[in-house]
């Protein structure tokens, strides 16, 4: 008779399984490695080099107007505090889940969505405060690059993957965490940080209708009393089903409950 694993063999399978991997989710893990490539030669550079570099990949008004592309891409991939596994841990339980769940292209595209958007938007706000004279010039040309608005939109559309009973509990604490570091700090970093949070929320109906609700919580909640543990493979199955056939034709639902009452099997005439 098999004898189950030790406890401690089964959460390091468990945290090995749910780190991101080259075969089980290359594009986190591909990001993670740029970021790291982006730190070390950031610490190998000389100062003016780097502070040249960081301003032509910078998300500002005139990196954006003269090279859109150039600016977006490589503003994500430089982290200018040198500090990496912070963004390591995020990356792994908000893009990891995300990518495993919808693919590569998918979840880089909707965390990429947060990173576009709130950047354009935040910026075009600069634009319109500095021509009405609020900001002064030198903001259209501020240094702004990082990682955090995709981090950001990642941990915003996780939080869909959540059950009901815990997703919004968590949406109020990201969504205070990020308020109050907007209200200490008052800047359009911290507003982007909380813009993005909501981009990602925005994604919820998509989880939604592939069925990902609830998959990334596998094990048990004792105040929503599971019947037992989640197969997140058949739920989505299920789920994925049952809208695709609904809803039902109101003539067969009918002819089914009258088969039933006659006690003959469904689909067959009823004498």
């Amino acid at each position: 008779m098999p004898q189950n694993p030790p406890r401690r063999t089964r959460l390091v399978r468990t945290v090995r399984r749910a780190l991101p991997g080259p075969r089980e989710t290359p594009v986190t893990f591909c990001y993670l490695l740029a970021l790291l490539a982006g730190v070390i030669l950031l610490r190998v550079l000389d100062t003016d080099d780097t502070t040249r570099l960081l301003a032509a990949s910078s998300t500002n008004v005139v990196e954006l107007t003269s090279h859109p592309v150039r600016a977006l891409v490589a503003s994500a991939v430089w982290l200018p505090g040198g500090v990496w596994l912070p963004y390591a841990v995020g990356f792994a339980v908000t893009l990891a889940p995300l990518e495993r769940r919808l693919g590569g292209l998918r979840a880089l595209a909707l965390v990429g969505t947060g990173h576009v958007g709130v950047s354009l938007a935040t910026e075009a706000g600069v634009a319109v405060a500095v021509h009405a004279g609020t900001l002064p010039a030198a903001a259209l040309s501020r240094l702004d690059v990082g990682a955090s608005y995709l981090l950001l939109t990642g941990l915003g559309a996780v939080l869909g993957l959540l059950p009901r009973t815990l997703r919004w509990p968590m949406l109020g604490l990201s969504a205070a965490g990020a308020g109050g570091a907007l209200a200490v700090a008052a800047d359009l970093t911290s507003l982007g940080h909380l813009l993005c949070l909501f981009v990602g929320v925005a994604f919820w109906p998509l989880l939604a209708r592939r069925g990902l609700v609830g998959t990334l919580w596998p094990g048990r909640l004792p105040w929503a009393r599971p019947t037992g543990r989640l197969d997140t493979r058949r739920l989505a199955a299920v789920s994925l089903a049952a809208r695709r056939f609904a809803p039902v034709r109101r003539d067969a639902v009918r002819d089914r409950r009258a088969a039933e009452r006659a006690g003959s099997p469904p689909g067959r005439a009823v004498p």
